[in-house]
């Protein structure tokens, strides 16, 4: 997933910030070094899989990840 991307469902920076608990400066630093695969997992979840957490990352994270990437209930945010 691409900072990009989350941006342009969540609306702006400030928004996926607060959909995670956290600062938007931590969201800032993305744009340098890509969105870390925890926070992809994340915001797919409150996409509600509208975004995709990047496949080649969770392949580096093994199987367990996807495992627990898959047992999050339905639910999450619907786009800005």
């Amino acid at each position: 997933m691409q900072m990009r991307q989350a941006v342009r469902f969540f609306g702006t920076q400030d928004n996926i910030a607060e959909a995670l608990g956290i600062s938007q400066a931590a969201v800032g630093k993305w744009g340098e070094m890509g969105v870390p695969i925890l926070r992809q997992i994340q915001l797919e979840y409150l996409s509600c899989g509208k975004l995709k957490a990047s496949k080649r990352e969770l392949g580096k994270l093994g199987i367990a990840l996807i495992i627990f990437r898959n047992s999050f209930p339905q639910g999450g945010r619907k786009a800005a």
